[in-house]
């Protein structure tokens, strides 16, 4: 992944790698759920500018897709549930 050229800004990048560290492969995909502190932390970027502006531009960019509230663990209700990445 690192050697994928892409146009992302540099807070976007360390998003992607956040995200990634966290990706496992399930349902034939690579997929992962960490919350947005958890990927801010990781990316050591601010909470709600840039870690939502990042994936929103991810997205846009079609390098990741959102689903909301999906995460497979059935142990969380339905209105609680992460997005899945």
């Amino acid at each position: 992944m690192l050697e994928q050229e892409t146009e992302t800004t540099g807070a976007e990048r360390l998003v992607l790698l956040a995200l990634a560290n966290h990706a496992g492969w399930a349902n034939d995909r690579w997929e992962c759920w960490p919350s947005i502190e958890k990927i801010a932390r990781e990316a050591n970027v601010t909470r709600r500018e840039t870690v939502r502006h990042a994936l929103v531009r991810l997205v846009e960019r079609g390098l990741i897709e959102r689903i909301v509230k999906a995460a497979p663990d059935e142990r969380i209700r339905d209105d609680r549930r992460p997005n899945l990445y």
